[in-house]
């Protein structure tokens, strides 16, 4: 069996040497453009950045050099945007390799689509080049801005800082989030040589988008916002720290803005001319209309150290934004403590810090019969308050029609938010957070019995552990006085170590069932971030700040 199979093998061989020579015998054509140099088996490629790829290619054998074609597409090959030459003898193997190639090509532009084909060519000319191996790839998106400092943003302006390692850049697009509107900044020798650019002409409060590129290439993206314009109304002051604050309120009149670098701190410091002592209260004279204290943003507060600050007769609108205020004593100072009739109409604290003092806003003496249409405090910080609190209107005939309290955190106070001798038209407490807030029998709000609040709403707000000496529920805070049973509490809540009288309820507040510490991330060092995922008011409730 074995011996015919061998005499098949043979025949079959036979056959087919001849029709062979009878292809040659007969002419019949062979296909030369298959007589080449074969592709590389493997091409591809690795460490894709924003502007350079590493490529790997298999050795071919009788190749000599290789050539790499990028193009901005994806395997059109359009329009070829550089062409590399490669030697063999100049090229590395990829690391543990002997029969792969590895190269860097660099200088290329981000968040681009690419294309790359490779062939290996033959100097000796006896072999045709291969054909092409393809593949396709994306830079990643650059990023060559760095963060913009607040010392160097303005209300106007803002200094633009980049590193522009691996190419070039052209111009920066800067885009208005509100209207939409770009501009074009081309950059100059100086900016390149730099890394930096001053972009003026810009709108106070407002968030911009910056674009810088290289030509038609975006090497970076950037969003910032400016600061907020400073009131343009009156006289603007802007300050270098330097000033004696106490001589220059007393020379000034009308409407006035204090505009305060951003890390400075003013003292109010002087001897009183009737007593001869220091005295570290502020007096605004009686010609000053308006008043503002501007704080410039950064990343500290501009400070301002006061007793109190004495009313001029003229006053009627008070505005403090941005500033830290604070005292010597939180029993005794005061920012405003006032017993004499003035004609103040409106008194603001917007984005500041106030502490150490004994109260923020007290008006006293039963002969004064000062009208506060409004007092609004709105996304600050207060803490460390005495015995008078945020405001006590209580003297007799004195009037706070309205009261804001909106976006900010209280800790480490004992006294009620307000105290009112008479009729309120309006009280809101909204997305406010509150810790060792309360002492022992206090209340969050006190009404004269006969003039009750014509509005009361607390909304989206939180309030955790008391303040209290033992929390075992013999200590209680409570509601309001008197006690008011309609619903006034609106998506609030209240820790299980917030301690409340059961005859003057929080109407309407939400138990959470946790203590101070599982809800927040460190109350006891100030950090107020809500860390319990399944908080029904994670996303609503407290000051905004801590979400």
């Amino acid at each position: 069996m074995m011996k015919k199979i061998n005499i098949l093998y043979a025949a079959v061989l036979l056959i087919l040497m001849s029709t062979f020579t009878a292809c040659e015998e007969f002419g019949f054509p062979v296909d030369e453009s298959h007589k080449r140099l074969f592709s590389p088996v493997t091409f591809a490629t690795e460490n894709i950045t924003a502007t350079g790829v590493d490529f790997t290619f298999s050795k071919v054998k009788g190749a000599d050099s290789y050539t790499i074609e990028l193009s901005e597409d994806s395997l059109q090959f359009a329009t070829i945007v550089r062409t590399i030459e490669l030697s063999a003898d100049t090229l590395s193997y990829a690391p543990g390799s002997e029969t792969v190639y590895l190269i860097r090509v660099s200088e290329l532009n981000g968040g681009m689509p690419m294309s790359a084909r490779l062939k290996s060519i033959a100097s000796d000319g006896k072999l045709p080049e291969s054909k092409w191996s393809e593949l396709f790839f994306k830079t990643l998106s650059e990023q060559i801005f760095v963060n913009v400092l607040a010392s160097e943003k303005t209300d106007m302006s803002v200094i633009l800082r980049w590193n522009a390692s691996g190419a070039g850049v052209t111009h920066i697009m800067m885009t208005n989030t509100l209207d939409n509107s770009s501009v074009r900044v081309d950059l100059t020798a100086e900016d390149k040589a730099s890394s930096m650019k001053l972009i003026e002409g810009l709108a106070g409060g407002t968030t911009y988008i910056a674009e810088i590129f290289n030509n038609a290439n975006k090497r970076g993206t950037l969003t910032f916002r400016t600061n907020e314009s400073v009131p343009a109304e009156g006289k603007v002051i802007r300050l270098d720290g330097t000033e004696d604050i106490d001589e220059l309120l007393a020379a000034e009149s009308g409407e006035i803005v204090l505009v305060m670098p951003a890390g400075s701190q003013f003292n109010a410091e002087r001897v009183d001319s009737e007593t001869g002592e220091a005295s570290f209260t502020l007096p605004l004279s009686d010609n000053i209309t308006k008043l503002t204290f501007w704080g410039v943003e950064g990343d500290v507060k501009a400070k301002l150290h006061s007793t109190a600050i004495k009313l001029g007769a003229g006053i009627t609108e008070l505005t403090f934004r941005n500033i830290e205020y604070f005292g010597k004593s939180g029993t005794a100072d005061y920012v405003i403590n006032e017993n004499t009739t003035r004609a103040l109409t409106h008194i603001t604290f917007e984005d500041c810090e106030v502490h150490t003092v004994r109260g923020v806003f007290r008006m006293q003496n039963n002969a004064n019969y000062t009208v506060i249409e409004k007092a609004l405090f709105k996304n600050s910080i207060f803490h460390d308050l005495g015995n008078y609190s945020l405001t006590n209107t209580s003297a007799d005939n004195v009037q706070l029609l309205d009261l804001e309290i909106s976006g900010c955190t209280f800790y480490n106070i004992s006294d009620p938010l307000g105290n009112f001798k008479n009729v309120a038209k309006s009280v809101l407490v909204d997305q406010c957070t509150f810790y060792n807030a309360f002492v022992n029998g206090k209340y969050i709000f006190t009404f004269n019995t006969n003039f009750v609040p014509e509005s009361l709403i607390i909304s989206n707000s939180i309030f955790g552990k008391i303040n209290a000496t033992v929390l075992d529920g013999s200590q209680t805070m409570r509601g309001t006085s008197p006690k008011i049973t309609s619903e006034y509490m609106f998506d609030s809540y209240k820790t299980a170590d917030c301690f409340v009288h059961t005859g003057y309820p929080m109407t309407g507040i939400i138990e959470y069932e946790g203590t101070s510490a599982d809800l927040f991330v460190d109350p006891e060092n100030h950090d107020f971030r809500i860390k319990d995922p399944n908080f029904g008011g994670l996303s609503t409730a407290g000051d905004p700040r801590w979400r």
